[in-house]
């Protein structure tokens, strides 16, 4: 019963499975990174093509978090109402705000920063009793219980092969799995409210004192 936003890189049976549950939400993770490095394409085929697999996703978190302006404009014309592509580490009282009526959600805490800056995964750095926190995991750092970048690189290859990364499952020290575990516990015990980043966002534009500006309905 712990709500969660799952980013969708590809067509997923098991995700489209989620979604029929109706609990947790599906958005579009779409991959720029091709584009970035010259290899041509654009944008906007992208995006399409992932809608075309989720439909009725109206969220988007990017690879590397690469987005743009027209990026944003564009999702905004497609039906979407938020983004969550800006990352603020370990960050307190995070806010989201307005940008031409699309919600932009920054999250605070992922699991490949905990180990950019050196930090143990027996403690994942926040106030777990401030009012939001936005926890971004990888399901493959999940799967590897990965603790440090070192460990992720020596078995990355073995990416779509589950039971050779199974073999290699982190199991020495606390890697993103035992943090994974120990905060669905935490919510459990001290019954934190979760909910996806759609329902945050419906919130906010219910109760907009909450975005640090003012909503305005620019585009429709």
């Amino acid at each position: 019963h712990i709500a969660a936003t799952f980013f969708a890189t590809h067509n997923s049976t098991i995700l489209k499975q989620v979604e029929k549950i109706g609990f947790h939400e599906i958005g579009i993770h779409p991959n720029f990174n091709f584009l970035l490095n010259g290899q041509g394409g654009n944008y906007q085929k992208v995006i399409d093509d992932l809608i075309t697999l989720y439909p009725t996703a109206v969220g988007i978190r990017s690879h590397s978090l690469a987005h743009s302006c027209p990026m944003l404009i564009y999702c905004l014309e497609k039906g979407f109402k938020y983004d969550s592509n800006i990352y603020i580490p370990f960050a307190k009282n995070i806010k989201a705000f307005d940008y031409f009526g699309l919600t932009r959600i920054p999250y605070n805490w992922e699991d490949d920063g905990q180990w950019v800056a050196g930090k143990s995964f027996d403690d994942c750095g926040l106030d777990l009793t401030a009012e939001l926190n936005i926890f971004s995991f990888h399901p493959i750092h999940i799967y590897l219980n990965t603790p440090d970048q070192a460990m992720y690189e020596s078995v990355k290859h073995f990416y779509q092969v589950p039971e050779e990364l199974l073999k290699n499952r982190n199991t020495s020290i606390p890697g993103t799995r035992d943090l994974f575990l120990f905060l669905l516990d935490y919510c459990t015990k001290n019954n934190i409210h979760t909910s996806t980043l759609k329902q945050y966002n419906n919130f906010l534009r219910e109760n907009p004192i909450n975005l640090m500006n003012e909503p305005q309905k620019y585009i429709h």
